[in-house]
């Protein structure tokens, strides 16, 4: 039985599980029978402990387009008959072929991942989160896109996983004022069973920011198994744009030197290492809290540049076209 199905009914006898109403009642009426009376004690028993327990996890899969908070959205399995409860923390979630499901209030689950199957949709409304505890799952659509959007909304995420491989742009995460918050790792393909990482594995896969949209990662940003650049030709393209942030905020990292047309933060602690090369920044470059940063690259910005501790031999940073530290 659905234990929250069970938590629904026996909820409105709740007091009859503190030992009053009409259980106590009922109790009370069959002294004169001690059997009876013994095996109503022990049904009421049963069901108010499955009624305290806290619900258990369970697999929620899409069988319509709807908003999430929609119970017509949601089956236990593929193909499965709608009606089932919403997913709440803890539970699994798949986004099935051909369905958008829109989150229009705040929502959280353990995971979420697409089918390969026709293009698939997540779409996160405005000013809304959605928190996703261990992995976001998206394997390149046979036919059409696999899109998460993102928009001005929040998306926090422990793992983000682009699967399959491909050419065409065929899975997409959209950011345009919002929010993308990776816990962990941004990672090469060929560390599949970690935990907490963010792993593109071809260049099917594509992460778009536009506007002021925020990029933030508490890891390492590797692709392709190697400290190449993002994006490069086999694993996939990252985009930004004027007014968008990328965002380095965990411990030490290594921070890629490729065209940032937005800003760059290095928050968190620890020390921030530059890879080789000319790192190109249109926006800011910011460095704050305990984070320190090494750099044996040239750094070009473009706007202004606020920074802590900086290791920089025999590197040169250029602001506006001046050099203000060697």
């Amino acid at each position: 039985m659905d234990v929250r199905r069970l938590q629904a009914v026996t909820g409105r006898r709740a007091a009859d599980c503190s030992g009053s109403g009409l259980a106590r009642l009922s109790i009370v009426q069959h002294r004169r029978h001690p059997v009876r009376a013994l095996l109503l004690s022990a049904v009421v028993s049963a069901i108010c402990l499955i009624a305290a327990s806290p619900a258990s996890a369970a697999a929620r899969v899409s069988v319509a387009s709807g908003n999430w908070n929609s119970p017509d959205t949601w089956s236990d399995s593929i193909g499965g008959a709608s009606g089932f409860s919403v997913p709440v923390a803890g539970d699994t979630v798949t986004i099935d072929g051909g369905f958008t499901v829109t989150v229009t209030a705040d929502a959280a689950c353990a995971s979420v991942a697409f089918t390969r199957r026709t293009a698939t949709s997540l779409t996160i409304a405005p000013e809304v989160t959605l928190t996703v505890s261990d992995a976001l799952t998206i394997p390149r659509s046979v036919a059409g896109v696999n899109l998460v959007a993102v928009g001005a909304g929040t998306l926090k995420a422990g793992n983000v996983a682009f699967t399959n491989t491909g050419t065409a742009v065929r899975h997409h995460i959209t950011i345009t004022t919002g929010r993308l918050t990776v816990a962990g790792n941004v990672e090469a393909a060929n560390h599949p069973s970690d935990h907490q990482n963010f792993i593109i594995e071809d260049m099917s896969a594509s992460i778009t920011l536009t506007g002021a949209g925020l990029l933030q990662v508490g890891g390492t940003l590797l692709l392709g198994g190697s400290t190449s650049d993002w994006p490069n030709v086999t694993t996939g393209t990252l985009t930004t744009s004027p007014g968008s942030t990328v965002e380095y905020n965990g411990a030490d990292q290594t921070v890629h030197n490729i065209d940032y047309f937005g800003n760059l933060t290095l928050s968190g602690s620890g020390v921030k290492t530059l890879q080789p090369g000319t790192t190109t920044i249109g926006g800011n470059l910011t460095l704050s809290g305990a984070a320190t940063m090494t750099t044996v690259a040239d750094v070009t910005v473009r706007g202004n540049v606020s920074v802590g501790p900086v290791r920089s031999q025999p590197a040169t940073i250029v602001e506006g076209g001046q050099s203000v530290r060697k």
